[in-house]
């Protein structure tokens, strides 16, 4: 079932939070026939078919032009806050994109003390 999730994978994606019906049918669909693996691996397909392909960096700063699927995920979020399938998908994501952000400053900043 994840290689469905390929299908909506394109850089600057953002059809899972444009989308939500197609975000729940994946999910819906993962939770009825897959075990946890499988819907793990369903969120995290959808999750990697959403932005851009790669992200580039100043300074330890994510760039302004790669830098939306938190905000997106942070809306989706509210909007469907009381959704029991979609709130807590999207609520997953931004609490990701806010983890990584965080880790690759961490590293950044080391990588700087260590030149110094």
């Amino acid at each position: 079932m994840t290689w469905l999730a390929h299908l909506i994978k394109f850089d600057g994606s953002l059809i899972i939070f444009r989308y939500p019906e197609v975000t729940r049918a994946f999910l819906t669909r993962a939770e009825a026939i897959g075990n946890e693996e499988e819907r793990r691996d369903v969120r995290v397909s959808l999750y990697s078919s959403c932005g851009p392909g790669s992200r580039s960096f100043s300074n330890g700063v994510l760039n302004k032009e790669d830098d939306y699927v938190e905000s997106e995920a942070v809306k989706a979020t509210e909007i469907h806050a009381n959704d029991l399938v979609l709130g807590p998908f999207y609520r997953w994501i931004a609490e990701v994109e806010q983890r990584e952000r965080a880790m690759l400053r961490m590293h950044y900043e080391a990588d700087m003390v260590s030149l110094e």
